[in-house]
């Protein structure tokens, strides 16, 4: 395992993925800032969860096909510039362009910087995958409270601020990593599969999986903020450490999933993972304590994202010879997709109220259980060695 190398992969995933997390939590201000409905903040996250992860199996297809990792510098590039001047748009419109340019950028960073981990993981695959990915959950929990912090002391200007973290690692990753020909971890010779059975049920399952993991922590990490701050009248600071609690287990919980895979198994897993996401996230949403809140935002988020880099790996193993591909579509087409669900939240919200999100969100838990349960690991057919 190239701990050098992942380690920088894994910086540039923080930076990317600060920015993916920054517009949902920028919602409550674009929302006062342009005098917007809820609908239309659903169609903000529509945008940037189209842009930001349904194209990424775009990326995955040609990326697999040529040699494009300088799309993973140009991809932070994109991803911060969209978010850094969208506090200086004057109107929607421009809003949804900058909010797209971002998402463009989180889009292209994806899927080639997990194809380039994956050269790195050694034997362990879920572990090795399980680092690269952390970064991106730390970038999640950063993200927030970092936007918080940049727009209530420098106003909606402040969002250029994310220029001065994202340029010097773009320089680092290019001069250190890329700059030089990939270099694979030395394995002991093992039995490669070079054809698979691959069985489409069960890939349709792990994307429909991703897809309700997806539209809970979406929907928590999007629809916290406007609950809390209702009720606690705007207290900015605690709606903000809420989402750090969610954001920073989610970032921990990623570790655990990778190093849980690797002992017991990917459909265990995720099964598992899932059934106490379903019982934490019941008691979570129910609570009036203040701060039981906090200890169960990181509960939650430690069980629920779990997951992330084992529902990767499983995909590349159904598509060994097409990793950027499979990346493109675990990290990006079906998480895109739930997505795109949790912006017909904004839609409910208005016409049922809040509590009808999170009483969907409650329930969404048992629909990723049953899919844990259909999947089935792909079989080799032909083996060389």
């Amino acid at each position: 395992m190239n701990w050098f190398a992942l380690i920088l992969l894994s910086i540039g995933h923080i930076i990317t993925d600060i920015n993916q997390s920054a517009v949902p939590a920028c919602l409550p201000f674009f929302k006062k800032e342009f005098n917007l409905n809820y609908a239309q903040t659903g169609i903000i996250l529509l945008v940037t969860n189209v842009f930001s992860s349904v194209i990424q199996i775009y990326f995955g297809y040609i990326g697999d096909k040529k040699n494009m990792r300088y799309l993973i510098v140009l991809g932070i590039l994109l991803a911060s510039l969209g978010v850094a001047f969208s506090g200086l748009a004057h109107n929607f419109y421009l809003l949804l362009l900058l909010v797209a340019v971002s998402g463009l950028g989180v889009s292209a960073f994806h899927p080639m910087a997990f194809n380039e981990a994956s050269n790195y993981t050694g034997e362990k695959k879920a572990t090795g995958m399980s680092i690269f990915s952390l970064g991106g959950n730390i970038g999640f929990a950063i993200g927030p409270p970092l936007m918080y912090f940049l727009i209530y002391k420098f106003d909606m200007k402040g969002t250029l601020g994310v220029l001065f973290v994202s340029l010097p690692i773009v320089i680092l990753i290019q001069i250190l990593l890329l700059s030089k020909k990939t270099k694979k971890t030395d394995n002991k010779k093992i039995n490669l599969p070079i054809e698979f059975s691959v069985d489409k049920v069960s890939l349709f399952l792990l994307i429909l999986y991703i897809l309700f993991r997806t539209w809970i922590y979406f929907g928590l990490m999007s629809y916290l903020p406007f609950k809390y701050a209702l009720y606690l009248k705007d207290q900015p600071s605690f709606v903000s450490a809420l989402l750090f609690c969610l954001l920073s287990g989610g970032a921990l919980g990623t570790i655990f999933g990778g190093i849980l895979a690797d002992r017991i198994g990917t459909k265990n897993t995720l099964m598992i993972t899932m059934i106490m996401t379903l019982i934490l996230n019941i008691i979570f949403n129910n609570l009036k304590n203040e701060a039981a809140l906090f200890v169960f935002a990181f509960l939650v988020g430690f069980v629920l994202i779990s997951t992330f880099s084992v529902t990767v790996v499983l995909a590349q193993e159904f598509l060994p010879h097409k990793k950027a591909l499979a990346s493109g579509i675990a990290a990006g087409f079906a998480i895109g997709t739930g997505g795109i669900g949790v912006s017909l939240f904004g839609l409910i919200s208005d016409h049922f109220g809040l509590n009808a999100v999170f009483y969907i969100i409650e329930v969404l838990p048992v629909f990723a259980i049953i899919c844990s349960m259909l999947i089935k690991k792909p079989k080799p057919l032909k083996i060389y060695g």
